[in-house]
């Protein structure tokens, strides 16, 4: 997710660089009326601002994905447009859940790949 002022630096630099590493389909959401620069995927959610916190935008992005991608993928992620996610371990790392500041799997045997990482939750 992003703001319109946003979409040419910070998502324009995560297409270019971690984006190319996910398997699948990464697209943008934004506020209504915000203007893609070329080859970004972005959706325009309408009725929806840019205004902090983004509730209204993250539960808008979750209809979209239900409206047009629920038979399609096997599962999706949120991220904010200040991240840089590792594509690379993402089909093969295990399903991770809880409150917790160390993440820890939901129900896989023990292996190399189930090893707790620390995140960082919040702004």
């Amino acid at each position: 997710m992003t703001a319109q002022k946003y979409l040419a630096g910070r998502a324009v630099a995560a297409q270019r660089t971690w984006a190319r590493s996910i398997p699948g389909r990464v697209e943008f959401f934004s506020s209504q009326g915000s203007a893609a620069p070329p080859r970004l995927p972005v959706v325009a959610l309408p009725g929806v601002d840019d205004s902090y916190p983004p509730q209204k935008k993250s539960f808008m992005m979750l209809k979209y994905m239900h409206d047009r991608y629920l038979d399609k993928y096997e599962w999706f992620m949120r991220a904010d447009d200040d991240v840089y996610i590792k594509g690379e371990g993402a089909l093969v790392s295990p399903l991770l859940g809880g409150r917790e500041k160390i993440r820890t799997p939901l129900s896989s045997p023990p292996s190399s790949l189930c090893v707790p990482e620390p995140i960082v939750q919040g702004g």
